[in-house]
């Protein structure tokens, strides 16, 4: 139960304090789901090395518990829009530094799903106001 809180927690932060970006959102990308996130964290056998780390399961479980119409998971596919939109290449030098080395194509593909795995493993690098 304290495992689901914390991550509750970190998804709250993502919804509430990081919603500019839904101002340049223009809503015409695929919207990922939970089930989408979970696939692709098994397509390349994720591993947390942050808030997350050792508790990739349970992230899971989570992520597929959510609605695909929440707020939470609307506000996560924002974020990552912005990201991939924004700073693509220095979220792809992240994902290859932090985690398992993928190629470019494999990001260009994926990076939506990839930033919101990162994003879920260390929310501080999600977008604020004052990195814009």
């Amino acid at each position: 139960m304290r495992v689901m809180n914390i991550f509750l927690v970190i998804l709250t932060i993502l919804c509430c304090k990081f919603t500019f970006a839904q101002n340049n959102y223009n809503g015409t990308s695929k919207l990922l789901t939970g089930d989408d996130i979970c696939n692709l964290m098994e397509k390349i056998n994720f591993k947390a090395i942050n808030n997350i780390k050792g508790k990739e399961k349970q992230m899971k479980i989570i992520l597929l518990s959510l609605d695909s119409n929440s707020s939470e998971l609307k506000q996560m596919n924002i974020d990552a829009w912005y990201l991939a939109t924004k700073k693509n290449d220095a979220f792809y030098r992240i994902w290859n530094l932090e985690y398992t080395n993928i190629s470019k194509e494999f990001w260009d593909k994926n990076n939506k799903g990839l930033i919101m795995l990162i994003l879920l493993d260390n929310p501080s690098l999600a977008p604020s106001s004052s990195n814009s």
